[in-house]
């Protein structure tokens, strides 16, 4: 959330200032995250693969709270032109 800030007398300003509205207090988005993917991938045909691979946190430190998940699974398939 922003403020602006006119000038003195309440006028519209010429310019706006903007700062934070509670600038103490840490945003609630973000962090840092470290993760380990281990992975395989399979050839199914000459142009077709298959993928599969799981992140797993290592590290995590969030700013504020928030939900992080524990484990992420992700599997697809790829097609070479």
């Amino acid at each position: 959330m922003f403020r602006t800030w006119p000038r003195e007398g309440g006028r519209t300003p010429d310019r706006l200032v903007l700062t934070t509205a509670e600038p103490r207090r840490r945003p609630a988005s973000g962090g840092v995250l470290l993760y380990v993917s281990p992975g395989v991938s399979v050839r199914l045909a000459p142009r077709v693969v298959a993928f599969a691979h799981v992140q797993m946190p290592l590290y995590e430190k969030v700013n504020g709270f928030q939900l992080t998940p524990r484990v992420t699974v992700s599997t697809g398939l790829q097609l070479q032109m």
